[in-house]
């Protein structure tokens, strides 16, 4: 679908009303789905993302530990999300046990780039990743350039993109 960056990580209307978005999605869909495609997609359902450099969610404390942080959650939060709930309830408690122990607590994780490095990179990156995608899907090997560049991210020490 959609993964557009947010400049700053404000969030806008692209991420909510991404109409292109949604056709791709739908043309993905039906792809995918062949047999299903007569059936009439009548709504579109968008909204950001918190990617993380390594995928993972990641729980820490900031303020002398005043505050409890999770971030992280790469779009696939449901799942995630009742375990960084468990660990937050714990760290606010003060508890001791396992689960505050967990290698995604303790830390922020890895950080992207500062603006607007951060943004232009992920636009130019996302861009190459969706054409590589399209071409592949069309079975065409994508060019070498374009092959490279969807590289980069892993080369720079995130789990972003394709490793070959």
């Amino acid at each position: 679908g959609g993964g557009r960056p947010g400049y700053g990580g404000r969030i806008g209307p692209s991420f909510t009303a991404d109409v292109p978005a949604a056709r791709r999605a739908a043309y993905t869909f039906r792809w995918l789905f062949p047999q299903l495609r007569d059936v009439r997609l009548t709504e579109m359902w968008g909204g950001p993302i918190d990617v993380s450099p390594d995928h993972l969610p990641h729980v820490w404390s900031a303020h002398g530990g005043r505050v409890h942080v999770a971030t992280g959650y790469s779009g696939n939060g449901v799942a995630p999300s009742h375990l960084v709930g468990r660990i937050l309830a714990a760290r606010i408690a003060g508890s001791d046990e396992p689960i505050v122990r967990l290698a995604i607590v303790g830390r922020p994780g890895p950080r992207f780039p500062p603006e607007p490095m951060r943004h232009i990179g992920a636009r130019v990156i996302r861009a190459a990743m969706v054409r590589r995608e399209d071409a592949e899907e069309e079975g065409r090997r994508a060019a070498w350039a374009l092959r490279l560049l969807t590289r980069v991210p892993r080369w720079l020490g995130y789990r972003l993109g394709p490793s070959d």
